[in-house]
């Protein structure tokens, strides 16, 4: 399929239906988790990363970005992050929206440890973004098992999914201003505010253990919506 502009792609099906207002989410409508599993189904890994032209690496990027974004403005995104904190039974996805929200603040150590941890946990998409930010540094070998791994806990995934309560992690307001910068080919930011408020409520963690990865404060989803 083309556009006046050249080829369609995959991820350019998923911007275009990328601007559903989570709060206006009805039973039935794809989530933008199921938005991004739809086009990744589709995107096909070069054979080799290593010496990748700029325009592909910065495509990996462009990607990246988009699911960041994606990811954190999901109806349920405030509902799994709160349940990260849960010590008897933590949701996993919760670390994919951490993980997001941290690649949105630039810290990229921490974004993967916390993917890796939605990862381990069987969340693909976890998989998912750190295939596409190995892929983006030109990291080939890792990007090839991180994208194995993502398909292998896509296809693999037999469990329902929890019932979660409705409801945005950030007003439509900033997350479709992070959309429209990832439609420019920009990085998306979060408002000051906002990112004042995320490194106001990051816990150090046991550096003799983790090292330099904030951990999130329980009041993360409500400190958010009051900054935003």
């Amino acid at each position: 399929m083309y556009s006046s502009n050249g080829p369609i792609r995959p991820i350019d099906r998923l911007l275009a239906d990328a601007y559903i207002a989570p709060a206006r989410d009805v039973c039935g409508r794809p989530s933008a988790a199921e938005r991004i599993v739809r086009a990744a189904r589709d995107l096909e890994l070069p054979t080799s990363i290593d010496g990748a032209p700029q325009a592909r690496r910065e495509q990996f990027e462009y990607e990246l970005n988009l699911t960041s974004a994606l990811v954190i403005g999901d109806t349920k995104a405030a509902a799994v992050l709160a349940r990260l904190f849960d010590k008897d039974d933590p949701e996993p996805e919760g670390a994919l929206v951490f993980g997001c929200l941290l690649h949105l603040t630039g810290r990229v150590a921490a974004s993967r440890f916390w993917w890796r941890f939605a990862a381990g946990a069987g969340v693909h998409l976890g998989a998912y973004c750190l295939y596409l930010n190995h892929a983006q540094r030109g990291e080939s070998d890792q990007a090839e098992y991180w994208h194995a791994e993502s398909n292998a806990l896509r296809e693999g995934d037999s469990t329902p999914s929890r019932a979660v309560p409705r409801g945005p992690l950030l007003p439509d307001s900033v997350y479709h201003a992070l959309l429209a910068q990832c439609r420019r080919g920009m990085k998306p930011l979060l408002p000051i505010d906002v990112e004042v408020a995320v490194n106001q409520v990051l816990v150090d963690s046991d550096e003799a253990e983790f090292g330099d990865i904030p951990w999130p404060s329980a009041q993360l989803p409500g400190v958010l919506a009051i900054a935003a």
